[in-house]
């Protein structure tokens, strides 16, 4: 639900403001062609920002919904080619609709007493060449907006944000969290079913995952094979013990649909994550493909300490940090395993094991 009304809130925004620059830029135009009849018409500009409001507001609510349908279908494994065909027409036809009874029926009236006097141009030509340009703008709009969220998809969520403000061009230090999720048994998985079979089991588990990171406000770092790391801000980790809460609802996530994965795989995953959290620095690297990149011991921990889940069959496993700030009354048993060695490590680090109550 979450997830949907970010969608829903960034079509909104995105075109109130596309409409508002288009209103303002052609009244301006306009005035500075024709001159302004007499000053009852300098409120037009104003009708026209509430004109163009109101459109971007009906034009955000019909494409957000058009976007949560296709998220909805798109997991149920469409071809990409489907989703661009269907969801260019979709907004077509919106666009077409939507225009079409605000200028014909909101704008006629403004159209009659202003265009039609100062231009002495028929009405109806008018509004079909108003309409004509605002589709054909809508068209131009509608498809930087899906390459900027396809990007911003590509990065993940606020990161393309952060890398055109230029926030870690320079290094800086931050407090995270970082967890390592790594499929269980993968290699007898993969000899089980194959490469094809098996890179479609990872796919069906990363689908699942995805749905839940924006809940939990987490940010996917990478994907690594058949294991993925995902990290937080520490206030947003903490908070409502997210950082925990996601790995549980993940795996709950998985056996909610277990039918489905016997059916197709034959098989239930389960998933093993180590988390660590303290300061590490995070920075812009590359340049033909650029990103942004965490380095410090908090990660290598986080990964080792994964490692040790095996050895002590538990699913998942914390560092004495995070241990530490974490409240076992919100509904998780967090018991020690000890001090243990890991590997890379000189000093021995207290790592401890994470349940939910019984």
């Amino acid at each position: 639900m979450r997830n949907n009304r970010q969608i829903l809130i960034f079509q909104i925004i995105s075109w109130v403001i596309a409409y508002i620059f288009f209103g303002v830029i052609t009244f301006l135009y306009d005035e500075a062609r024709i001159g302004l009849i007499n000053e009852q018409f300098r409120g037009d500009l104003f009708f026209t920002l509430r004109l163009n409001i109101i459109v971007g507001i009906l034009v955000g609510l019909a494409l957000g919904s058009i976007d949560i349908f296709l998220k909805n279908i798109s997991n149920e494994r469409r071809s990409f080619r489907f989703y661009i065909i269907t969801k260019s027409v979709l907004y077509t036809i919106a666009f077409i609709v939507i225009l079409n009874v605000i200028v014909l029926g909101a704008a006629s009236n403004y159209l009659e007493q202003v265009l039609k006097l100062s231009l002495g141009v028929k009405e109806s030509k008018i509004i079909r060449n108003i309409i004509f340009i605002l589709t054909l703008y809508s068209i131009l709009v509608s498809i930087l907006i899906s390459f900027l969220a396809e990007v911003n998809k590509k990065f993940g969520p606020g990161i393309l944000l952060r890398l055109f403000l230029g926030k870690y061009h320079s290094p800086k230090v931050e407090e995270r969290i970082f967890m390592f999720l790594d499929l269980k048994s993968s290699t007898v998985y993969a000899e089980k079913l194959g490469h094809i079979k098996y890179s479609q089991l990872i796919q069906d588990c990363f689908n699942d995952l995805n749905t839940l990171v924006l809940k939990y406000k987490a940010e996917i770092y990478q994907y690594v094979g058949d294991e993925a790391v995902l990290t937080w801000i520490v206030d947003r980790g903490f908070e409502h013990i997210n950082y925990l809460r996601f790995y549980f609802a993940f795996q709950n996530k998985i056996n909610g649909k277990s039918n489905y994965y016997k059916e197709k795989y034959g098989l239930v995953p389960e998933f093993k994550a180590g988390v660590n959290g303290g300061n590490i620095t995070v920075t812009e690297v590359g340049d033909i493909k650029r990103e942004i990149a965490y380095h410090g011991d908090v990660i290598n921990t986080a990964a080792r300490i994964q490692e040790k889940c095996n050895t002590y069959n538990q699913k998942l496993l914390i560092s004495e940090f995070l241990a530490n700030k974490t409240d076992s009354d919100k509904g998780f048993a967090v018991e020690e395993i000890g001090q243990v060695t890991l590997k890379g490590k000189e000093l021995p680090v207290k790592i401890f094991s994470v349940d939910l109550h019984t």
